[in-house]
């Protein structure tokens, strides 16, 4: 039985994330390729690759504590001051080419750097005088690109400049997700080599101390896989520490990593860093078969093109969140437009649903009002909605919430998976919150990784450690329980349309308001009303059992009386309040009180010719008036 034999599935006791602890920058060795000379800021050598002595003719020890002025000719150390002096930032690399550091000597290209305490010189021997002209071909290679208008055409165009630029068998573009497991979304190959495009690599192929380093060093070389590595001497500093090489163009890889590539048949790699915003976008990935020296002047045409490629991804997806936000804008404005200020808020939302959908595409919509639901689409029912507007109650925030695995954060969810794999759930009020939740059904996601991308462990003189996979083959993984992931431009937009639907509730609530205030005032005046006239009657109504008395001689001849006044302050107000309470005609009402009293003799009695109309509150005493004539 062979190592390789006891190869198993990871157990408990193997700490998954010892990738991520490992201190690669401080590996202590740097690619044989070329060598590397540190210095104090005297510019005394303190600190070099063992394979130095080969390039300059000093031993080791005679080099240590040497100036490095007298080990090599004037015009390389003027050169090489010349470039420290140009410096600046924390993460700088400076670059002469085809500098002779010996008289009579071969050329090097430098690469120059800080680090806290030293000033590190790297070389490694140049490419023939005259031979490659790197500005030339980055300008051909971005007017090449800088006309494409979309992820994939920039992609594929770079992945075909990128090989012709450095003759690596593959070149593949390699784009992060947000989960951190990348993918091959461009690819040139060269025949016979199986192509990878469209094939997912899990987060820890790249440890998350490597993708630190991808962003602050964007170019890593390897030369050849199997070559030996030089030693950084001593290996200890005054401090205790090994060289900081984070910055290093020569810097050896870990081991884990070699054995990564052997398991891929790779002999040679480059690997450059395509940074958007300060954040690791993705990769340009260069693979060779067989050993490949790329040199200096080659890696920095493909360093600026990468630099601009990053530019160029940037205005794309600006442009395009540019463009979504343009949409969601008009639909917004069309929201504000179509608000009814006189509906409710969740009737007013509910009309507004197709445009919705328009602006957060979603298989259903939930609006939860006040105590109300209203469903549209395909939803959870509305008992398993009202449990759900608990759950976001108490775990969401006044932001908007969103996920395409719903049941992972709320076990529930597993019941009702096909309506609502994934939710986005957006707060439209405080506490307790009304939500407008869409919904997106479940879809079977067809994963095609690189190789089955769980670690194996494998037992060792020095105990159980973490393997890369010897298999790179497409190994096909269905992922369920999730929905379509909600794009963080959608995201965006769903905020902003939190914020108008903020506005619409303000609206119909400063309606509703305005509304209110006027019906109270409609009734403050009635009772005002009311009470006027209540006065009045009761007034009234003394006036007529004081004058009756007078002229009563018993409590018969009272009553009648007072009922005869009744009855003809009942007619006058029967005349005034037919017509609501406004002026009346004192010929109606001299006719009206005749044929009262008089019967069938009322035609003895003629009102004047020219009419006369009374106002209401005297209409009432003009009536008594004539009853006691």
């Amino acid at each position: 039985m062979t190592i390789a034999d006891l190869s198993v599935e990871l157990p408990s006791s193997v700490d998954l994330t010892s990738c991520d602890r490992e201190p690669i920058h401080q590996i202590g060795a740097i690619q044989s390729i070329g060598f590397l000379v540190a210095l104090s800021a005297d510019w005394v050598v303190a600190r070099v690759s063992a394979n130095a002595a080969d390039h300059l003719g000093v031993a080791v020890d005679a080099l240590l504590g040497a100036s490095f002025s007298a080990l090599v000719c004037a015009e390389a150390s003027h050169a090489i001051r010349n470039r420290l002096s140009a410096l600046y930032g924390a993460n700088a690399v400076e670059r002469a080419f085809a500098v002779q550091l010996l008289d009579g000597g071969p050329h090097y290209d430098l690469a120059i750097h800080l680090t806290k305490e030293m000033i590190v010189i790297e070389a490694e021997p140049s490419e023939a005088a005259g031979e490659f002209n790197a500005g030339a071909m980055v300008r051909s290679m971005l007017t090449r690109i800088e006309s494409n208008a979309s992820i994939p055409e920039l992609a594929r165009t770079a992945a075909r400049l990128i090989y012709a630029l450095t003759g690596f068998d593959r070149v593949m573009v390699y784009k992060f997700h947000t989960d951190g497991s990348g993918e091959v979304i461009a690819e040139r190959v060269g025949g016979g080599l199986e192509p990878y495009i469209g094939l997912r690599y899990p987060a820890s192929d790249i440890p998350v101390q490597a993708r630190a380093l991808l962003v602050r060093n964007p170019v890593r070389v390897l030369f050849d896989v199997t070559a030996e590595t030089s030693p950084i001497v001593p290996r200890l500093g005054p401090t205790g520490q090994p060289l900081d090489l984070s910055m290093s163009t020569l810097r050896a890889h870990s081991l884990m990593h070699i054995e990564y590539l052997q398991n891929m048949g790779v002999r040679a790699t480059m690997t450059i860093s395509l940074v958007r915003e300060g954040m690791l976008w993705g990769l340009i990935a260069c693979h060779h078969m067989s050993p490949r020296h790329v040199g200096f002047a080659r890696r920095t045409a493909a360093e600026l093109f990468a630099h601009t490629l990053g530019l160029l991804l940037d205005r794309v997806e600006r442009t395009a969140i540019a463009d979504y936000e343009t949409r969601t804008r008009q639909l917004h404005n069309l929201i504000l437009a179509t608000v009814a200020e006189k509906g409710s808020v969740g009737d007013n939302i509910a009309k507004l649903s197709d445009q919705l959908a328009e602006l957060v595409p979603s298989d259903g919509l939930a609006i939860c009002i006040d105590r109300t639901i209203t469903l549209t689409g395909a939803t959870p029912t509305r008992e398993e909605v009202a449990a759900l507007r608990r759950f976001l109650d108490g775990n969401a925030a006044s932001q908007v919430y969103a996920t395409d695995e719903l049941g992972r954060v709320y076990p529930p969810a597993r019941d009702f998976v096909q309506q609502a794999a994934g939710i986005l759930a957006i707060p439209i009020s405080r506490v307790p919150r009304d939500f407008l939740i869409f919904f997106r059904h479940e879809v079977a996601r067809s994963v095609i990784w690189a190789g089955d991308p769980n670690k194996s462990v494998q037992a060792g003189p020095d105990g159980e450690r973490l393997t890369p996979r010897k298999s790179f083959a497409a190994w096909r993984e269905i992922k369920r329980g999730m929905s379509a992931p909600w794009t963080s431009a959608e995201q965006r937009g769903a905020d902003g349309l939190r914020l108008t639907l903020l506005e619409v509730v303000l609206r119909v609530l400063a309606a509703s308001e305005t509304d209110r205030q006027s019906a109270m005032q409609k009734q403050e005046l009635l009772i005002a009303e009311l009470n006027h006239r209540v006065r009045n009657i009761l007034g009234l109504t003394h006036g007529l059992i004081t004058h009756s008395r007078i002229s009563a001689t018993d409590v018969d001849t009272f009553a009648a009386v007072l009922g005869e006044r009744v009855h003809a302050l009942a007619r006058a107000h029967d005349q005034i309040t037919a017509k609501n309470w406004g002026p009346g005609s004192l010929a109606t009402l001299i006719a009206t009180e005749a044929g009262a009293y008089l019967g069938i003799r009322a035609d003895r009695v003629r009102a004047p010719a020219n009419d006369i109309l009374l106002q209401p509150q005297a209409f009432s005493i003009v009536s008594l008036v004539i009853h006691e004539l």
